[in-house]
């Protein structure tokens, strides 16, 4: 009882559009009030969340996210980008995409990738001569990469959770994370070619010019490879990567002078503070939350419906996860629906024969394609502020992209070896 009354005052709080991290506590502080169990358990369960030591990675990866943002770490990125691939069809709409995957190396954040290299990619293709619409639409939709292409903080959330390798875990979203972004940059493709859309094309640079453009971004370059070589080859955890990376990165943005140490403050560790608080708060109150759940017997409950539900049919079931999680993505941050859900689902993979690395990529990819579905996707309302365009012209220029992101998701879902093959190879 105490159960289906927490679910359904957690409902009604995000209803009323509470914050979601201030949603689950109270929840959790009501039901166990109401529940007579110790307050003291509550307490400890806060504690112990945010003192874990695997959640290091997740602070390290928002600080190099950040501080990437902070220096011209990302003009560089999207400036390379455009130099191999501005002369392809949909030119700078091309560039946004392949610099949002190699972004996506260092930030781990689909929303950091909107608000940061967005702000880049935005002026650089409107001052060109593409439509706002269209740009906003590109940027919103390249920044679902960011959380699938390694670090992936919500990834990390997910190997904790369900007691996965994180270095396996994070592995596995590379080969889809690629896959992702070249789909997306065929849909550009198409849309130029068929005149769909107005993309003025970058003058095509000779080999000689782009080995030049190569070696004046090297630097740049290499600091997400840092953070994959690392963990990739098991030679440092994924923490001790995200510190390197770091480190590197201020000392190369000190060195080049591209930034003041007063700059990196303010502007990437001032920032990240803000977002590690936010983030560290949903995680411990979604953990306390879901402690009552558990207390409660609803995810032995909610299991037992599912397979019911689904009839042991594993096409069935994945057809309900995606659904479910597509309708989570839209109103509830992928952190929280990460910890609430995955006790109901992660007991019954063996039952369906699903590989818990290919599910846990495929329901984060899941979850970010619900940030830019209309109509109250959040990467939506991030690109109306940063894009200052309408929200239906931007909804209109999405739905390609969105279209694109379903079909990889099928895919995605039918292939499991897109996903298990480079983790399986390398930690055998």
């Amino acid at each position: 009882m105490i159960g289906l009354f927490s679910i359904a005052l957690f409902l009604v709080l995000i209803l009323l559009r509470a914050p979601v991290a201030s949603s689950l506590g109270f929840t959790a502080f009501v039901s166990v009030f109401l529940a007579g169990y110790p307050v003291e358990v509550l307490i400890m369960t806060l504690q112990n969340t945010v003192e874990n030591v695997n959640y290091l990675a997740i602070v390290l990866f928002i600080l190099v996210g950040n501080v990437a943002n902070a220096t011209k770490l990302s003009e560089r990125i999207f400036g390379f980008a455009t130099d191999m691939v501005g002369h392809i069809r949909g030119g700078l709409a091309q560039a946004n995409i392949l610099a949002s995957m190699v972004f996506a190396g260092m930030s781990g954040s689909g929303i950091a990738d909107c608000a940061g290299l967005g702000i880049i990619e935005m002026k650089a293709m409107t001052e060109y001569g593409y439509k706002r619409d269209f740009s906003a639409a590109v940027t919103a939709a390249s920044a679902v990469v960011g959380p699938i292409i390694p670090p992936s903080i919500s990834l990390v959330i997910y190997g904790v959770l369900a007691n996965q390798s994180i270095s396996k875990i994070l592995l596995g979203g590379l080969v889809p994370g690629i896959f992702i972004g070249v789909s997306l940059m065929a849909v550009v493709y198409y849309l130029s070619v068929t005149g769909k859309v107005h993309s003025p094309l970058v003058p095509r640079l000779t080999y000689r010019e782009k080995a030049r453009s190569f070696g004046r971004n090297l630097s740049a370059l290499f600091a997400p490879v840092i953070l994959l070589s690392g963990f990739a080859f098991g030679v440092i955890s994924p923490s001790e990567a995200g510190a390197l990376a770091l480190l590197y990165i201020v000392l190369l943005a000190l060195v080049r002078r591209e930034a003041t140490l007063k700059e990196l403050w303010h502007e990437g560790f001032a920032k990240s503070l803000v977002s590690i608080a936010q983030i560290m708060f949903i995680l411990a109150a979604a953990s306390a939350f879901t402690w009552v759940l558990s207390r409660e017997r609803v995810y032995v409950d909610l299991a037992n419906w599912i397979i019911a539900f689904c009839g042991g049919n594993k096409y069935f079931f994945w057809i309900f996860v995606n659904v479910f999680y597509l309708l989570n993505g839209c109103f509830i941050p992928s952190i929280a629906t990460l910890i609430i859900t995955i006790p109901i689902f992660l007991p019954l993979l063996p039952v369906f024969g699903i590989d818990p690395i290919h599910f846990g990529v495929v329901i984060v990819f899941n979850d970010m394609i619900g940030m830019v579905t209309p109509p109250v996707g959040s990467g939506i309302f991030v690109m109306l502020s940063v894009g200052k365009v309408k929200y239906n012209e931007l909804v209109r220029s999405l739905v390609p992209f969105v279209v694109t992101l379903f079909v990889s998701l099928v895919v995605l879902v039918l292939v499991p070896s897109i996903t298990t093959f480079l983790p399986n190879l390398i930690f055998r």
